[in-house]
């Protein structure tokens, strides 16, 4: 087992031999190598560690303290009402352990307060009549006409905050005609130049890299096209659009039409 094998798979191997030591105990002539069974573990496996799964883990510690916490207050009780003295003195606990309860219960306070924002402002509202947001509109593609025969109650804008980026996901349809898209102003311009080969993986539309064709726009700094989704930038903000095909738009115009949107970062803001 040992020989051949990685350094993950010997922590792994590790890992179920504790399991199974607090389970089945040893016996030792060596009194440091002997220790009794019989005491309930647990393992937690995961493929990965992302945020949700950082937070969960950390949910299930605290979790786990509460209901610890719990059973132990049942038990003082239980004492009490037994007429059992009630030891005042309380448990000791180490710093280590205090600095670690202290930050965890601080990430969850965050990690709590960050998703009651995001629903908060998470709520969509009506797409705006002007060109004064982030977004690009069908009628800023020449059809004047789209914003009268437009399906208002599901055309919406939706504008949400984190510490890396500001996001819009808008949508627009028109009896004809659908337009979605997202809008990334990223705070740290050193990760501009990252995100496009993402936002080119995650496409729904496009089978591999080699599909985008890159277009030389002015005003922009790099912009991209696979037939039906539409990559550009402009400095540290993306758009990402997904055009219906019988809007008749060739790429440049979809691009020129970016082009015109305000740079004023305030207009963005502003209540529509």
């Amino acid at each position: 087992v040992i020989e051949g094998s990685t350094s993950q798979q010997k922590l792994c191997a590790n890992v179920a031999a504790q399991i199974v030591a607090f389970a089945c105990g040893k016996d030792d002539e060596n009194n440091n190598k002997s220790f009794k069974g019989g005491r309930p573990s647990s393992i937690i496996i995961g493929e990965q560690v992302t945020p949700q799964s950082l937070g969960a883990l950390l949910f299930f510690w605290l979790l786990g303290n509460h209901l610890r916490a719990l059973v132990s207050i049942s038990q003082q009780i239980h004492r009490i009402k037994q007429g059992v003295p009630f030891d005042h003195q309380p448990p000791q606990r180490f710093p280590v352990e205090r600095i670690i309860h202290g930050l965890c219960l601080i990430a969850v306070v965050l990690l709590s307060a960050s998703c009651v924002s995001y629903v908060l402002q998470s709520q969509p509202v009506a797409l705006p009549q002007k060109n004064a947001s982030p977004c690009l509109l069908l009628a800023d593609l020449g059809d004047l006409s789209a914003r009268q025969d437009t399906l208002s109650d599901i055309n919406t804008l939706t504008h949400t905050s984190s510490f890396v980026a500001e996001v819009w996901q808008g949508r627009e349809e028109t009896k004809e005609q659908w337009l979605f898209q997202t809008v990334i102003d990223l705070h740290h311009p050193s990760l501009a130049p990252h995100l496009t080969d993402a936002l080119k993986a995650n496409s729904i539309f496009s089978k591999n890299a080699s599909s985008w064709k890159s277009y030389p726009v002015p005003g922009l700094t790099e912009a991209w096209c696979n037939g039906i989704e539409y990559i550009a930038r402009r400095g540290n903000c993306y758009w990402v659009l997904t055009l219906s095909p019988d809007t008749h738009r060739s790429p440049q115009d979809v691009f020129a039409a970016l082009t015109t949107l305000p740079e004023d970062r305030r207009l963005w803001y502003e209540p529509m």
